[in-house]
C-alpha cells in the first residue's frame, strides 16, 4: 500500500493500524508510483513498463518498473483488472499471483491472453491492482 494511502486512512483514525507500511522503490524511472485511481478502490494500479505481444493462450511476463518491501508476516498479491479481462481477454496468469514478503526483485506482471487472437499491451498501461 503507497504510503500516501496509509496517511489518508490514518486520518480516519480507527483504521489506522489496518495496514502494514509497504516501502516502494523505483527500479525504472518512467515508471509510475503504485497509486488508486478511484476512491474506493480495494488495490493500487500497476503499470506495464513493455511493449508487449502476447500469442492466443500465451502468457508473458511484463516489467512493473518497481519492487516492494513487504513486511513479514503479510503478501501482496496481484489482481486482474476487471475491464482488461472482460473486454479484451487478458489477465494474470495464477490469479491471485503472490508477492511474498521476503521478495525483494522487481514485481514482474504474468499477463495471460484468454483470446484465440494475438492481444497487444502498450508500455504505460495499468494492467493489474496490487493489494
Amino acid at each position: 500500500m503507497s504510503e500516501m494511502k496509509r496517511q489518508e486512512i490514518s486520518k480516519m483514525g480507527q483504521y489506522s493500524t489496518l495496514y502494514p507500511k509497504v516501502e516502494v522503490k523505483r527500479l525504472d524511472p518512467d515508471a509510475p508510483m503504485p497509486k488508486f485511481s478511484r476512491d474506493g478502490d480495494a488495490g493500487v494500479d500497476l503499470t506495464c513498463m513493455d511493449d508487449v505481444e502476447i500469442a492466443p493462450q500465451g502468457t508473458v511476463m511484463v516489467h512493473s518498473g518497481i519492487a516492494l518491501s513487504i513486511p513479514r508476516g503479510f503478501e501482496g498479491t496481484l489482481r486482474p483488472r476487471s475491464g482488461m479481462a472482460a473486454k479484451r481477454g487478458i489477465t494474470i496468469a495464477n490469479t491471485p499471483a503472490t508477492i511474498d514478503s521476503n521478495y525483494r526483485g522487481e514485481v514482474l506482471i504474468p499477463l495471460y491472453n484468454l483470446g484465440h487472437d494475438l492481444a497487444r499491451v502498450e508500455k504505460g498501461e495499468r494492467v493489474c491492482q496490487l493489494l
